[in-house]
């Protein structure tokens, strides 16, 4: 023989809900009005979960509805329970409703800038319940973050089509090279042949590194940084040139500084997913504040 507690699977939470009302109120009327039913159906669910548990709840011989010793030992077990439910219910909807919860976002470095972040600032003011956790990554860790479902989405470039990877379109982005106004190459309209003549901060890996070694140029970078940003400010403080996309110029101070377009270096920039992945409502709620910021798409 095996012990434990048999449970009736007959039992409802409506009925729970009812009885937990009718203890604390005493009335079958308010419990009835509470519950937007009559108080014959409220007499039934109270009937029924009594059947259920084979015991009387609810002392019928008084005028007012007081719980037998049986329903009070049931109320006190049931109290918490169903103020954890509920508050689980209410958690749950409130997660549907993506007005809680977390998404985590990947882009690649030369991205995050401008691209993303006003799309982050306009998602905390909607929805100030949501956490926000953004990742910059390079390129095959980029890929690699979507793949292990480490994030919900991405926003970034695709090199080439992949079959597990749905890609669709925010806005195009282009290569520039940033050197000081003035600067030789400011006045290139090819400015990525002359490249190796100069002193270049390279931003690695990314764009610049790639251009250099595209030009297979035999030119010691003066300093190599891990941001778009700080490869600027380098540029601002006559350490050479650098090369990276014009997204990631977006919102920095470009005073005093040229951003030279390089031809037939035009990219798509877009929102990356799990192929027939679906989205949870606050990575939606997510993708639509990015539509907002960048509607073209």
């Amino acid at each position: 023989m095996t012990g434990g507690l048999t449970v009736s699977h007959n039992i409802k939470y409506r009925q729970l809900k009812a009885f937990r009302i009718l203890a604390e109120s005493g009335s079958f009327k308010h419990a009835a009005d509470s519950l937007a039913v009559t108080q014959p159906s409220m007499s039934i669910m109270i009937r029924e979960l009594e059947s259920d548990l084979g015991v009387a709840l609810i002392d019928r011989a008084t005028r007012s509805a007081e719980l037998t010793d049986a329903g009070r030992d049931f109320y006190q077990q049931i109290k918490g329970s169903l103020d954890q439910l509920e508050k689980a219910y209410s958690y749950a909807n409130a997660a549907g409703k993506a007005e809680h919860g977390r998404v985590r976002i990947a882009t690649l470095t030369s991205l995050a800038a401008e691209a993303v972040t006003t799309a982050i600032a306009r998602m905390h003011a909607e929805r100030p319940g949501i956490q926000i956790e953004l990742m910059e990554r390079t390129y095959f860790n980029f890929l690699l973050a979507l793949r292990r479902r480490e994030v919900d989405l991405g926003v970034g470039i695709l090199h080439e089509a992949h079959a597990d990877l749905d890609f669709q379109y925010l806005f195009s982005d282009q290569l520039v090279v940033v050197t000081p106004k003035g600067h030789p190459l400011a006045r290139q309209r090819q400015p990525l042949k002359h490249l190796g003549k100069y002193d270049v901060v390279v931003v690695s890996p990314g764009p610049s590194l790639e251009a250099l070694q595209e030009l297979d140029a035999d030119c010691a970078p003066p300093v190599q940084v891990e941001q778009p940003s700080t490869a600027i400010t380098m540029v601002r403080k006559g350490l050479g040139v650098t090369v990276t996309s014009s997204s990631a110029t977006t919102g920095l101070d470009m005073r005093g500084l040229a951003a030279v377009p390089i031809p037939g270096t035009t990219r798509d920039v877009g929102v990356i997913t799990l192929a027939q992945a679906r989205l949870s409502p606050v990575a939606s709620a997510f993708l639509r504040c990015l539509r907002h910021v960048h509607p073209a798409g």
